[in-house]
């Protein structure tokens, strides 16, 4: 039974993060210009377990309101931080507590367009202010996934607007907030969106 949860500790910081991504950026240019974009799926695809890395290892950003509901209906979860779970510890205890089947760890911005934000950056303080800004992650539960899969946002954050059309610039909130998911940070207050 899981009885503590610490802060956990970052296996890949930001600024670690930011000097792997800035050392493959140049191959990646040097790629492009010989073969092509087409041909650059692989070094992008060397970019997603960094990614993964840094994010997974450390505390969520959010929680939404659904996940905290359903961590604070087991007794011995409740006086746990849901926040200080990382999927590695969710992994170890999805056997004997059928809660941690139910929450998944969502990117709010999918990797892939954390990626295509990365590849212009010119050097790695670009790539570090990014990295803080968009690879933020979420607690969520499965039904909550599922209103974004139904909505096509599970592999982009471009909105539909009132007339059906897609836009055309990212916004996870947004996305969240047609998917009626609210969501507290970790003080506890609600992000508004």
């Amino acid at each position: 039974m899981l009885t503590k949860l610490e802060k956990p500790e970052t296996i890949i910081s930001i600024d670690e993060t930011a000097k792997l991504v800035s050392s493959l950026l140049p191959l990646y240019r040097k790629f492009i210009k010989i073969n092509g974009k087409r041909q650059c799926a692989e070094i992008r695809a060397m970019l997603r377990p960094i990614l993964y890395s840094c994010s997974e290892g450390r505390s969520a950003d959010y929680v939404s309101k659904q996940a905290k509901k359903l961590w604070d209906t087991d007794p011995y979860l409740k006086p746990l931080n849901l926040f200080y779970l990382t999927p590695r510890i969710a992994r170890q205890y999805k056997k004997t507590n059928s809660i941690f089947k139910q929450l998944l760890l969502e990117h709010c911005n999918p990797l892939s367009q954390v990626i295509a934000q990365l590849i212009p950056a010119k050097n790695e303080y670009e790539i570090q202010k990014i990295l803080r800004k968009e690879l933020k992650t979420a607690w969520i539960t499965k039904p909550e996934n599922l209103k974004l899969g139904k909505k096509k946002y599970k592999s982009n954050r471009f909105p539909i607007d009132k007339k059906g059309n897609r836009q055309k610039k990212s916004n996870w909130k947004e996305c969240y907030r047609q998917c009626e998911i609210k969501i507290i940070d970790s003080n506890g207050k609600t992000v508004k969106f």
